[in-house]
């Protein structure tokens, strides 16, 4: 314990320090007052080893680290635990002036000041008033659960836990959330939820329905471009999105309405992204093939949980569509139907259809509601408040005729697919599968326990699903990556590390560079930096970083199986550059069944529709595209292929080939079929596959190290290939801005400081030179390199002329 000459620290008082043999020899002595502490406690020893890390592990939004933690002294600790003498005590009595005492042993009343006071060397912020429990600063590299360990096994502590940072918690302020009873504790505990995540803008729900009131209060946030899957047509592109009826509006507000604006309802998340997907265009009816064609195209568009309230649930159409769209990074939700029907199609375990049965507010299956081993699970579905076309913002409560509170199973469905938005909102690196099985998980058992024909898995808890999304730690990186990095090393970039159920160890993280473990630095708050290091060059290397979590195991970013990429390289030239201005060499090869959609380099004059690209990337107006957009000519009947001039790479270190590409693959039986493919050849003969993949609709700059992939010769080439293969789907393809660049490594040539004369010689000339050039005070003699001519350089050079160079 540090002194305090005014008084304000009694006289005598004792550190926790020096504490008997084994008591963890680290801590003896700590704060400069070993020699009168006071004994360890062997019980309470054992006791703290048993400390559980699961207890100091932080929940975002509910209890968060505040870098401080609370202590109670015990019962029948020293008094005050630092006390001299009563005489000391009694002659500074109540030094922060509460007119409180601290009760000590045998009845002696206790009073300490605060200021720089510290536990074993932790400083204490303050005393709690009124009672024997403290705040102990957590010094930076050290942890809340390590300073409780420490604490806790001196014996003079009953308890140590965090100062928690804890949170309100707030439901939202819409106007008709009262009236929405599924949200409650008892059912979705949805507020509680909230606290820990209110939803993604970036995770799309799309309602494949009647279209949408596209001016009500509640889709105004984060509303998407809508699609109308009878014309094909974006809603960009002029497709008819709007309320055909009033049944998708309705549906759109249970499950992704905007929360917390003040008006309205809420939707499973406050600020989840939603798209109208138009399958109806009588307000009510819709073809089995439309609704399947709108639900896929939306997951084509990246939607993550895509809704379907319609009857023919059961049916091959739906299911296939379910497993297209899981292929595509979605989950498909339907409706199980209002006709209280036994499912039996398929085993709820066995496609992957989300079919989801409602509940009513009294925790039993609704009366309408179909069951049966074909659903998977339920969500409330009977008389639930939501969005209605034409809603008056300023309405606060639900109408006496009870018009916005609507029954079926076509707004249990939303619930479900509006909760999946939600878990992937906690965490966008889950899978479908991952999704499927979470939501499977968070559910309350009602019924027959366990999986039953009637509830299926159980009704759905929104809190539930959030906790078990949520990550052990949140790892990521702050700020643009390198792209190129020096074959030197000390390149950095900065990492950030966030609770989630757990936490990082502060001294773990670690960067992972081409198999090579390269400890980072804490640089404040939940933020680290790594420094890359000495690597060699013209290489692509991968890499992430790790972090040991506090309750065991590890978490890494980018997840397991992905890892970000750099070049290694000095400087970077350019040796070929192409904007398509003029024909710099290359050639177009056709298939024989070819007809239409042939690679041509033009001013593009495309308009956006049936995917070609409206302009072209880098602004010159030129690029190569397929058709050029103009009668819909896609490519149609086969494959299309444009091949690059040659290129003589053979004298470079490394080589480097970028691009900017657009492809569109959509409708049709098969668009997973029709990919682009670039390919490389150092021969003309041998072609290897640079990248081959689906993409969507957009200019995207690529770039691959050819020596990755090839030889670097005299004879290199690139080729593009987009193709129009099994039954008929629109294919557009474009290239732009295509650059070849030679990889620089400034390799430094080895020294040899004994080669005074520097003629590549090492002889009798150089004892020459070095004499004389120590004698005139010319540094070229300094060759251990100390800035200093003295006798060290003659040892040097002697040794060194005959090791030789």
């Amino acid at each position: 314990m540090r002194g305090n000459s005014s008084g304000g620290v009694v006289a005598g008082v004792l550190a926790l320090a020096g504490l008997a043999a084994g008591t963890g020899g680290a801590m003896a002595g700590v704060g400069g007052m070993g020699g009168s502490g006071f004994e360890a406690n062997p019980p309470r020893l054992a006791a703290a080893a048993k400390l559980n890390p699961a207890a100091f592990v932080p929940v975002p939004g509910d209890r968060e680290l505040s870098g401080r933690i609370i202590v109670r002294m015990a019962d029948d600790a020293v008094p005050f635990g630092f006390v001299a003498n009563a005489a000391v005590a009694s002659s500074h009595g109540d030094i922060d002036g509460d007119e409180e005492l601290i009760p000590g042993k045998a009845g002696q009343a206790v009073e300490v000041g605060i200021a720089g006071l510290d536990f074993l060397g932790y400083a204490v912020s303050r005393r709690i008033a009124g009672s024997d429990m403290f705040v102990v600063d957590v010094p930076e590299g050290s942890s809340e659960l390590q300073v409780a360990a420490d604490l806790l096994g001196t014996g003079q502590f009953a308890w140590a836990e965090p100062d928690w940072i804890v949170f309100t918690t707030d439901c939202p302020n819409d106007t008709f959330f009262s009236s929405q009873w599924h949200h409650d504790a008892q059912i979705m505990d949805s507020c509680s939820a909230w606290d820990l995540e209110t939803g993604s803008p970036d995770i799309v729900v799309a309602i494949c329905d009647t279209g949408m009131d596209l001016n009500h209060v509640d889709f105004q946030a984060h509303r998407k471009d809508g699609i109308n899957a009878t014309s094909n047509l974006l809603e960009s592109q002029g497709g008819v999105v709007t309320e055909s009826g009033s049944h998708g509006t309705q549906v759109g507000g249970i499950g992704a309405g905007n929360g917390n604006d003040g008006v309205g309802v809420t939707g499973m998340g406050w600020n989840l992204g939603i798209r109208p997907v138009r399958v109806s265009e009588n307000g009510e009816t819709a073809a089995s093939s439309v609704i399947a064609n709108g639900a896929i195209r939306a997951a084509q568009l990246g939607d993550k949980a895509v809704n379907t309230s319609y009857s023919g649930t059961d049916t091959f159409t739906r299911i296939s569509a379910g497993s297209t769209i899981k292929g595509l990074g979605g989950l498909l939700f339907s409706s199980a139907g209002n006709d209280a029907r036994n499912l039996t199609i398929n085993d709820r375990d066995a496609d992957d259809l989300i079919v989801v049965g409602a509940t009513s507010q009294n925790e039993t299956l609704a009366g309408f509601s179909a069951f049966g081993v074909f659903v998977d699970l339920v969500a409330p579905g009977d008389r639930v408040a939501t969005a209605s076309p034409g809603d008056n913002p300023n309405t606060t409560s639900i109408p006496n005729d009870g018009a916005r509170l609507v029954n079926g199973t076509s707004f249990s469905s939303p619930v479900a697919a509006g909760v999946a938005a939600m878990v992937w909102s906690a965490d966008p690196t889950l899978t479908p599968d991952e999704v499927e099985q979470i939501l499977k998980q968070a559910t309350d058992d009602l019924g027959a326990t366990g999986i039953d024909p009637i509830y299926g898995y159980g009704r759905l808890n929104l809190r539930t699903a959030i906790e078990l999304a949520l990550p052990p730690a949140r790892v990521s990186f702050t700020g643009a990556l390198p792209t190129d990095i020096s074959p030197a090393g000390g390149d950095t970039l900065q990492v950030i590390a966030t609770p989630g159920t757990d936490t990082v160890l502060t001294d773990s993280g670690r960067l992972i560079v081409a198999g090579t473990s390269t400890p980072m630095a804490a640089i404040g708050g939940d933020e680290y930096e790594a420094t890359f290091p000495e690597l060699p060059c013209a290489e692509t290397v991968s890499y992430h970083v790790e972090f040991d979590l506090a309750g065991g195991g590890s978490v890494r970013f980018p997840e397991a199986g992905l890892e970000e990429t750099a070049l290694v390289v000095d400087a970077r030239e350019t040796s070929f550059a192409d904007s398509f201005e003029t024909n710099q060499g290359w050639t177009v090869q056709n298939s024989a069944g070819l007809d239409a959609g042939a690679w041509q380099r033009v001013s593009v004059v495309g308009n956006g529709e049936r995917g070609d690209p409206a302009t072209d990337s880098d602004g010159n107006g030129f690029a190569f595209v397929t058709g050029n957009g103009v009668g819909n000519t896609d490519v149609d009947g086969g494959s299309t292929t444009l091949t690059s001039p040659v290129f003589d790479l053979a004298d470079v270190t490394g080589a480097e080939v970028s691009y900017d590409r657009f492809f569109t693959t959509f409708f049709g039986d098969s668009p997973g079929e029709d990919e682009w493919v670039v390919q490389a050849t150092a021969d003309g003969s041998t072609w290897v596959d640079l990248e081959r993949t689906v993409v969507n609709r957009d200019w995207s700059p690529v770039s691959f190290n050819l020596s990755d992939f090839i030889p670097l010769t005299s004879t290199v080439q690139v080729r593009f290939i987009a193709s129009d293969l099994g039954d008929g789907s629109v294919v557009e393809a474009a290239v732009d801005n295509f650059v070849v660049t030679e990889l620089v490594c400034n390799e430094t040539e080895p020294t040899c400081a004994p080669d005074v004369n520097a003629d590549g010689v090492l002889n009798i000339d150089d004892f020459s030179a070095f004499v004389t050039a120590f004698f005139d005070a010319d540094m070229a003699a300094d060759i251990n390199g100390d800035d200093v001519l003295d006798i060290d350089d003659f040892s040097a050079f002697v040794t060194e002329f005959f090791n030789g160079c």
